[in-house]
């Protein structure tokens, strides 16, 4: 596996709102920001039980990658939860991250998914199918889905586990 790869994306989360600005250097809007949360929402529901630190987990993300504040994110949440009922405005935000994001910043927002996956200490059937089309929807390679899986799991598991 291509360690350099796995380094850069670290990096990105070394640099502190590594998702703020786009791939072309624009601020990140609203839709980006409601598609990575789509994302990690339906990754942190997909067995049945959003856990407390599923929850967690999606909170901290967007507050670290987007520098959102509190206040933010629960505006950000509402709206989310508002367009999740149209599935016209949720595409249009699903192909905005893949749109104006670069390959690096795709797989960053895979990682988020594994993070979230990997934050309640289970790993379902479910949540591997869902990773996988999560993967082909951002257009990364399996090693690069691979990648994210590996840099996901040292953030989130502990040492003994690896």
């Amino acid at each position: 596996m291509g360690s350099g790869l796995i380094k850069n994306t670290w990096e990105y989360f070394e640099k502190g709102a590594p998702l703020e600005l786009d791939k072309e250097g624009n601020p990140t809007i609203q839709d980006i920001q409601l598609g990575t949360l789509f994302l990690l929402g339906e990754m942190s529901a997909v067995d049945g039980d959003f856990s407390a630190s599923e929850f967690r987990e999606v909170v901290d993300s967007m507050e670290e990658v987007f520098n959102l504040q509190e206040k933010d994110l629960l505006t950000l949440l509402e709206r989310a939860d508002e367009a999740n009922k149209q599935e016209e405005k949720r595409e249009k935000f699903l192909t905005a991250l893949v749109d104006r994001f670069n390959e690096e910043q795709r797989m960053l927002i895979l990682t988020l998914v594994w993070r979230v996956v990997f934050s309640d200490g289970h790993l379902r059937k479910e949540e591997l199918e869902l990773a996988e089309k999560f993967r082909l929807r951002l257009k990364l390679s399996a090693l690069r889905g691979e990648e994210a899986r590996d840099l996901a799991k040292k953030q989130i598991l502990p040492a003994k586990y690896l």
